[in-house]
């Protein structure tokens, strides 16, 4: 199983002022730049094809997040084997 298969590519999050987020990719189309918005955000916010919206970009680096039965284990299993994984890191 791999960890990371369920985590989306665009997510919502929080800026710094707590107000909500969309954190998506930049993708090239034609000879231009995209940024997508889901579509359960256009929604929420009432915006529709057409509407004129204004946004600063900001780089981000984003990193995954352990569900916490995952970090237990992760835990559990580092404190059974961390001389193997030292072992392994090496090679």
């Amino acid at each position: 199983m791999r960890i990371l298969d369920d985590l989306p590519t665009e997510r919502q999050g929080t800026d710094e002022s707590g107000q909500g987020m969309i954190q998506a990719k930049i993708r090239k189309q034609g000879n231009s730049f995209v940024v997508t918005i889901p579509k359960d955000e256009m929604e929420k916010l009432d915006l529709h094809e057409g509407d004129q919206v204004a946004f600063t970009p900001t780089r981000l680096e984003t990193r995954a997040v352990l569900r916490p039965e995952i970090e237990q284990a992760f835990e559990e299993s580092w404190k059974r084997n961390e001389a193997g994984y030292r072992y392994l890191a090496d090679r």
